[in-house]
Order: structure tokens, then C-alpha cells, then sequence
């Protein structure tokens, strides 16, 4: 806004996102060129695999001993069933890693597995663990209008950490690898903040630390 333009100089204010998305599929179109498949594999494509191999192996064993086969002869037939389906499952993985703005993608547009940990990253270090626990299809007590979801149905007690200097008030930046301060990350509030890394001018002071806006976790 104006009053921010005027207010907050340029250097404090919140650094844009990073698209850390380009290495990450360089790396595993390369992988899967040279073969080496198992180095990093597209998305569900290890899941994809584990579960080609255990449903043939399944099959194969139900089917040996339904033909009055022994226990051990079944399971022999069983493993060589799954080395065959995942060797085929590998060949057509799905598809490579993409990347797509955050903003113009839906959860119905996800390929997700209940229970299995996945990662949100942003500002480059900060990670979230992110676990779809249940999936199910919208009833009658649900509200019917799209618009208002994603819905929150539960709210942890947010955690308000303090500046690290004054132990006052909240914290508003967080700061990494900064000479000046007592640990790394280090946080401050707005009036800690600028005592430390501004001049008498209002002009930083000095440049060597990473600064991001700090929001309460």
C-alpha cells in the first residue's frame, strides 16, 4: 500500500517466494534418464510401485493355493509375481514433478494418500508436515456452498513468541546468520529490530543476515 511505501523501507519488507521447483525436476528428469530410478522418483511413484508389486503378489498366492499348490510353492510364486509387476510398474511411472503457481491449484487436483506425511516449504527453510487423516464425500450438515471452503474445524492455541531482546513485546522479524545477534534464528520486535539494525538516519546499519517477517506459530 501507499502508507507501507512510506512507512517501511524497502529492505524490510517481506521477501517474495523463491521457485525452488526448477532444480528439484532437473535432478529427477536426470535420475530417470540415466536409470537410477530409485535416487528420486516422480511423485507417487515409489507408492505406485510398492503397490503394483503387493497386489500381483497377493493375486499369485491366493491363486496358487486355490489350485491346491503348498505354502511354500505359493510364496514362491508369489515373489516372482511381485519382481515381475514392480519391473513393469517402473517402466510406467507416472508422470514427472511439475511446477504450478500455489494459488491456481485445488486439493481436488491432488494425488494424496490418507495418513502419509508430505512437506510444505516456504521462505526456502521453513518446513510444515502436512498429513491428509481422512477423506470423505460432503453430507447433508456440510455448508453447500463452495465458496466458503477449505473450513477449519480446529484451531490450536497459537503460540505468541517474544522478542528475543527485550522479552516484552511479540516478535515481528525473525533473523538468520545475523553478526550482532545472540542466536541464529533471532527474533525481534519492531522497536528491538530497528535499534539494532538501523542508524541514526534510519538507513541500515549493516547487511550481514537474512531478514523475513516473522507471523506467530
Amino acid at each position: 500500500s501507499d502508507r507501507e511505501a512510506t512507512t517501511c523501507p524497502a529492505w524490510t519488507r517481506a521477501i517474495p517466494a523463491v521457485d525452488y521447483s526448477g532444480p528439484l525436476i532437473s535432478f529427477q528428469r536426470e535420475c530417470m534418464r540415466e536409470g537410477r530410478q530409485w535416487a528420486m522418483f516422480p511423485v507417487g511413484g515409489r507408492d505406485y510401485v510398492l503397490e503394483a508389486a503387493e497386489k500381483a503378489r497377493l493375486a499369485a498366492k491366493a491363486h496358487a493355493l486355490a489350485g491346491g499348490g503348498s505354502p511354500a510353492a505359493a510364496t514362491r510364486a508369489a515373489t516372482a509375481a511381485a519382481k515381475i509387476a514392480a519391473a513393469a510398474a517402473k517402466r510406467t511411472l507416472p508422470p514427472d514433478f511439475e511446477a504450478k503457481t500455489m494459488d491456481g491449484v485445488t486439493l481436488n487436483q491432488l494425488s494424496v494418500v490418507c495418513g502419509k506425511p508430505y512437506l510444505f516449504c516456504h521462505q526456502g527453510t521453513c518446513e510444515h508436515l502436512v498429513t491428509f487423516r481422512d477423506i470423505r464425500l460432503a453430507h447433508q450438515d456440510d455448508p453447500p456452498h463452495r465458496a466458503v471452503y477449505p473450513i477449519r474445524v480446529f484451531s490450536a492455541r497459537r503460540f505468541r513468541r517474544k522478542c528475543s531482546m527485550c522479552d516484552v513485546f511479540e516478535a515481528r522479524h525473525v533473523t538468520y546468520g545475523d553478526k550482532l545477534a545472540p542466536c541464529s534464528p533471532c527474533f525481534f520486535c519492531d522497536k528491538c529490530f530497528d535499534t539494532l539494525h538501523l542508524d541514526a538516519e534510519g538507513k541500515p546499519a549493516y547487511g550481514e543476515y537474512v531478514r523475513f517477517a516473522y507471523h506467530h506459530e
